[in-house]
């Protein structure tokens, strides 16, 4: 690490400050390091600095001001970047929206933050026209439609093109093309302010925005930094989404904090993901657990280790091993969540007990495991995991507008993270399932991560969803829903016997059903509450009995609960 970060960033980094601070450092110290990459475009820190408050200075020339919400709906891209630091500057907050959602999903997001003004790309108006044109009572001042951030101001035929009314449009590309924001009139925020309302994938009921402090997300970066050792010399390569809390808070955040490097894709390939790494000539890729049996399951290529990634951010130590030996690049694992932060990590250069995903963060959490009642259990024997922080404002300030859902989330005073795991006597982190996922079969608990793990190492399979669905009886029955790699072909009977072989009888998946794909978050979080739902109770006519392979049919007896 540089001598000078050592001195302005004390611990690795100062968590008391407000976002904008630290760019503000960094463009201070290595104006002309490179800062950023999209695509072919390079923009140093301190170009990305000017622009910033070029940005700033026109966002509140256009109203916006301390405390209030805009709505962030971009691709990855060099205009998301800016309003991200743009916003800290003014003391507003940022609420980054999920590119995908439309209808009812992105109306929730808009009407439950009461965002005050949108910045958005062309290709998503549409979604927002709809609302407008259907009466959905959003409240929305002023929409910037954003092309590039050289994009002129938009002529009155695209003005009337898009199908939203005249006098909430406003022009993008003019905020960057008048004077900045003067230093002296930056927002003097403190850090326990929120910055930022991240909604949460909502895979079981709308999404809760959770409200984010600058210091809760400076501490995310700071113990990510220390978890897989980067510094300013270290260059990140990200495919993810920038409205994911990865590519957001453990990947821009810390890169400019430190002044290092981080180059953005607009989306994940498979594919291509060695080949871009080599060309970014990263040291740090990013990727979530279900990108690792892809890569793995794709055919060698040169790239496969013509790249200097040591590290992929974040996986599964289970795959280490084959990862390693594959593409010569560890696996960073972590346990977290956007609510806390990194609660958990396997320290580099360690190796952690199997199945396991590190040691607790004990420098920023308490970690505990609790009964049902929040009574603790033994080492070693699972419940739920709960976290509470060392610091005040370095975990979530709550969910927004949900008194309810903040107040039992905090109950007894620790967070519910409303995941099932279990802590040794070193202070090893086990995480299991999500409790809503979890299963129970024969009177054994089944972790729905353990079969899919086994599922997945089928050289046919691509990647796999278990989920519950009912038995007829008190406990589960298993069903297990597999996409096939490209142009394989596996008879049911043969996978089942495959798990036969590799699994206990109780965890083997009575049900089995292929799909060409499986349904995501744009996080690319499986959407198990969709697979519960199809048919009757998660079985539908394509689901394959192992108990009857020849004339199954889904039970008419069951009901939906």
């Amino acid at each position: 690490m540089h001598p000078e970060t050592e001195q302005d960033l004390p611990g690795i980094l100062d968590t008391r400050q407000c976002l904008h601070a630290t760019l503000q450092k960094s463009a201070r110290r290595h104006p002309d390091r490179c800062a950023l990459v999209f695509g072919d475009e390079a923009y140093t820190y301190r170009q990305l600095w000017s622009d910033v408050r070029k940005l700033a200075q026109g966002l509140r020339a256009h109203g916006v001001a301390p405390g209030d919400k805009v709505a962030i709906m971009l691709p990855n891209s060099y205009d998301f970047v800016l309003a991200v630091y743009a916003l800290s500057c003014l003391g507003a907050i940022e609420v980054p929206i999920n590119t995908r959602y439309k209808k009812s999903m992105l109306q929730h997001v808009l009407q439950d933050s009461a965002a005050k003004i949108a910045v958005v790309h062309p290709s998503f108006v549409p979604a927002f026209a709809e609302l407008y044109e259907s009466g959905k009572g959003i409240a929305l001042q002023g929409i910037f439609i954003v092309d590039s951030v050289s994009a002129p101001e938009a002529p009155p035929s695209a003005t009337q093109a898009t199908g939203l009314p005249a006098s909430l449009l406003r022009p993008w590309g003019e905020l960057l093309s008048g004077p900045a924001l003067s230093e002296p009139e930056i927002h003097q925020g403190s850090y326990f302010e929120v910055h930022a309302v991240l909604y949460t994938s909502g895979t079981t009921g709308p999404s809760k925005g959770v409200l984010v402090s600058h210091s809760h997300t400076l501490t995310y970066a700071r113990d990510w930094i220390r978890a897989v050792d980067f510094t300013a010399d270290d260059i990140i390569y990200s495919p993810l989404p920038l409205f994911h809390t990865i590519a957001h808070s453990l990947g821009l955040v810390p890169s400019v904090a430190l002044g290092a490097r981080i180059c953005f894709d607009a989306k994940f390939s498979a594919s291509n993901y060695w080949k871009r790494a080599a060309q970014t000539q990263a040291t740090v890729v990013h990727g979530i657990h279900s990108m690792v049996p892809m890569l793995l399951n794709q055919p060698t290529s040169p790239w496969d280790r013509q790249h200097k990634a040591r590290l992929f951010y974040n996986g599964t130590s289970s795959e280490a091993a084959s990862f390693r030996q594959r593409f010569a690049c560890g696996i960073g694992e972590a346990y977290g969540a956007t609510e806390t932060g990194m609660v958990a990590f396997t320290r580099s250069g360690t190796t952690p007990p199997p199945g396991s995903c590190g040691l607790i963060n004990r420098e920023a959490f308490e970690v505990c495991i609790v009964d049902e009642l929040d009574d603790p259990v033994p080492y070693g024997q699972r419940g739920e995991i709960l976290v509470r922080p060392r610091d005040p404002y370095s975990m979530m300030s709550g969910y927004l507008n949900r008194p309810d859902a903040t107040a039992e989330a905090y109950r007894n005073l620790w967070f519910h993270s409303g995941d099932t795991g279990a802590i040794d006597p070193d202070g090893y982190l086990f995480f299991y399932d999500r409790k809503k996922d979890a299963l129970r079969r024969r009177g054994e608990n089944i972790s729905s991560y353990e079969v899919e793990r086994i599922i997945n190492a089928h050289p046919s399979v691509l990647e796999s969803a278990v989920i519950a669905v009912p038995s007829g009886l008190v406990d589960d029955e298993v069903k297990a829903v597999v996409v096939l790699k490209e142009g394989a072909q596996l008879a049911y009977e043969d996978l089942n016997e495959f798990l036969g072989r590799e699994l206990p009888d109780f965890m083997v998946p009575r049900y089995l059903e292929y799909k060409t794909q499986l349904p995501k978050t744009p996080n690319e979080k499986v959407e198990k509450h969709i697979l519960r739902q199809e048919g009757n109770c998660g079985l539908t006519e394509a689901t394959w009995d192992s108990t009857h392979p020849h004339d199954f049919s889904p039970p008419t007896s069951l009901t939906k609960e």
